[in-house]
């Protein structure tokens, strides 16, 4: 039967099935908890029974009556909530105390001003975790345990690297030697091949410093992070080094050049517009640095993760400067420190020696320049560009000497600030590994990086087994190895020869030619070697004859085709370059310098015949009457304009060959030789 009850709050009559006595339920239209009775109070049996059961219990005994109490059914049980309907909640809170809303932890004992929860974490004034709970989720130490003892901690990583700190400065110091010698002679030279090659010199040792201490500054990150103290093994790789230093200059270009682009361009119109003094340029320059120099550690810390391509990104590097702005900022203050000597005789030396520096520089280009002009007369075809050519040498006058006294004191200075290069380095370096350490997070540093996994595709009649070296080779892959190295030979040849050519002073021309003819018994050489290392690898027996006997290979390259093919392709394409030459050489129309050369001993006997202009055989050449004493004769051309018009029964036709000062050159007497022993041989 339905049981009827009132809501108390908003006094609703609800009816209730029978089941739900002594439970509480909700009120649908206040959402009231509302108690029902056990009992229903209008049944009158039940009613009856209570009456009998109270008059009995008075009548009898306390014994009994406790008896039958305690062996009489228990009544049903009342909801626990019932009686909390009429209680007033907010006078029972105890406002004294403090409990965690999140985990109910008691707080009583924490400071008033503390609201963080020691054990969740929650913090009741954020309404979330505290900072204490960040850190604590935060991967890696504490970013504030890298301020404590940091340059105690910095010399205690150099102390115990002073080989590497020695070496570094061994390194520099012989780079930055070999650069200043180049650079020396780059000025000194006035011909361009080889200022061009000392040019080039200069380049490559002088980049191995920066990117020697840029992997080096890479290589202590790593150990910083991996928290180690003392190198293991790091060696020096000079080409690799300067490799690193050509990464510096595109960093800088891609990281340093935005930034820098603007106090550049202001400082560029400041100085001829506004004739402002070159330090204030200086100046504004340097103040636009410092961003880019507060930028170097992030990259550091870059380029020591998995993943280093964010280095490079200036996007990804200013928000990384502002998360980590006051540890890079210590970092700076100690970089600029360790810079500040080398800044300050940097300055004296540039007052000291500078305008006398300066000098040096530019009278030794004025006579490179004089140099040349004289080159550009001396070769130069007859009319009007000689005439201009010895005009220009003229107005330039002659070389003046040069007093390099000024030079020394400057170098031997520069080589002695070296020696803290090494100490200095490593102590930054390790400020930057310990910052990259503790502020791992807010560097934005990618430790993680995606592997991928490549699957080869089958192909179709393939051993999967066989690997690509056990392959046999194909006859194209001989073919491009063989043509890649004959061209190797010849670029090294003629580079070779060019070289040779200006230090000797026999010309360009001349030694690219025998450049290239070089360039082709190179590459014969390297054919032969690669013919005999496949021949040893078959026996060796064939080892020994393709080695000693000069007709052996054929035999073996018939037999053995496929293994002598690679160093017969390479013999292939270099031995037409050395038969090319030698043509060329035997016709007269270019020069060797080895063929027919009498001053050295060759069995050539010398030209008898007589070459237009010139006095018969054992005769002076006859001066041109009523011409002033010590002129020259007038059928003998100077012996800048020497040249071979006719040879006698050839009917030879050759350019001209210059010759240098009172000697003939040498190209033509060689020449001569080579005609005149092709006369003998053909009569």
């Amino acid at each position: 039967m339905p049981v009827k009850v009132r809501c108390s709050n908003c006094e609703k009559v609800l009816a209730v099935p029978d089941s739900a006595r002594g439970k509480a339920v909700k009120c649908p239209n206040c959402l009231n908890r509302i108690a029902i009775p056990a009992d229903d109070g209008g049944s009158p049996s039940k009613s009856d029974s209570a009456t009998k059961q109270k008059a009995t219990e008075r009548t009898q005994s306390p014994k009994k009556s406790e008896k039958k109490r305690s062996e009489s059914k228990p009544a049903r049980p009342v909801d626990s909530e019932s009686a909390l309907l009429h209680v007033d909640m907010r006078r029972m809170e105890d406002v004294s105390a403090r409990i965690c809303p999140k985990c109910g932890h008691d707080m009583k004992y924490q400071e008033e001003d503390d609201s963080e929860c020691p054990k969740c974490g929650y913090d009741t004034e954020v309404g979330g975790l505290g900072k204490i709970a960040q850190k604590k989720q935060m991967k890696g130490p504490d970013p504030a345990d890298f301020y404590p003892g940091l340059a105690k901690r910095a010399w205690a990583f150099v102390k115990k690297n002073m080989a590497m700190a020695w070496k570094t400065d061994l390194y520099i110091c012989l780079c930055l030697v070999l650069s200043m010698f180049c650079a020396f002679m780059y000025r000194w030279l006035g011909a361009w091949p080889p200022k061009a090659f000392f040019l080039l010199c200069f380049a490559v040792s002088f980049l191995v410093i920066p990117g020697w201490l840029w992997l080096l500054n890479v290589e202590v990150v790593k150990l910083s992070m991996e928290k180690k103290e003392k190198f293991k093994r790091f060696n020096f790789d000079f080409f690799l080094s300067s490799a690193s230093g050509l990464v510096f200059i595109g960093w800088y270009l891609a990281v340093g050049l935005p930034i820098v682009f603007i106090p550049g361009l202001i400082t560029k119109i400041l100085f001829p517009y506004a004739g402002v003094h070159p330090l204030v340029g200086a100046a504004i320059m340097g103040v636009a640095s410092i961003p880019v120099i507060m930028l170097l550690p992030i990259t550091m810390s870059h380029l020591a993760m998995p993943v280093t391509t964010p280095g490079f990104m200036v996007w990804k590097l200013i928000p990384a400067l502002k998360a980590a702005f006051k540890p890079i900022l210590v970092w700076f203050m100690w970089f600029f420190l360790g810079m500040l000597p080398f800044m300050a005789v940097a300055g004296v030396i540039v007052a000291v020696w500078g305008s006398e520096m300066n000098d040096i520089a530019m009278t030794m280009e004025g006579n490179g320049e004089i140099y040349r002009a004289k080159l550009d007369a001396e070769y130069a075809d007859k009319g009007k560009k000689r005439e201009a050519a010895e005009k220009r040498a003229k107005e330039l006058g002659e070389p003046v000497e040069v007093n390099f006294t000024p030079l020394i004191g400057p170098a031997i200075i520069t080589v002695l600030m070296v020696l803290p290069v090494g100490f200095i380095s490593l102590f930054l370096m390790r400020i930057n590994g310990l910052l990259t350490y503790h502020n791992k997070n807010s560097l934005g540093l990618v430790d993680m990086k995606k592997e991928y996994k490549y699957v080869a595709k089958k192909g179709q009649g393939e051993d999967d087994d066989v690997s690509d070296e056990d392959k046999p080779r194909t006859f194209q892959q001989d073919a491009i190895d063989g043509l890649a190295m004959a061209a190797l030979a010849l670029v090294l040849g003629m580079a070779g020869g060019m070289i040779y050519g200006n230090l000797s002073g026999d010309g360009i021309v001349f030694g690219l030619i025998a450049g290239i003819f070089w360039g082709g018994c190179f590459g014969m050489g390297i054919g032969k070697t690669t013919m005999s290392t496949a021949a040893w690898e078959t026996s060796f027996l064939w080892g020994l004859a393709v080695r000693f006997a000069p007709l052996a290979g054929i035999p073996f390259l018939v037999m053995h085709w496929e293994k002598a093919r690679r160093g017969f392709m390479i013999q292939a394409f270099s031995l037409p370059i050395m038969i090319v030459m030698l043509i060329l050489a035997i016709a007269g129309i270019v020069n060797l310098g080895f063929l027919g050369n009498n001053d050295n001993g060759s069995n050539i006997p010398a030209p008898t015949q007589q070459i237009e202009g010139d006095a018969p055989a054992g005769e002076t050449p006859q001066a041109n009457p009523g011409a002033p004493e010590g002129a020259a004769p007038a059928n003998n051309p100077p012996p800048s304009e020497t040249r071979i018009d006719r040879v006698k029964d050839r009917k030879v036709i050759l350019v001209n060959c210059p010759a240098t000062k009172n000697q003939r050159n040498e190209a033509s007497r060689l020449l001569v030789s080579i005609v005149s022993h092709v006369n003998h041989s053909v009569s």
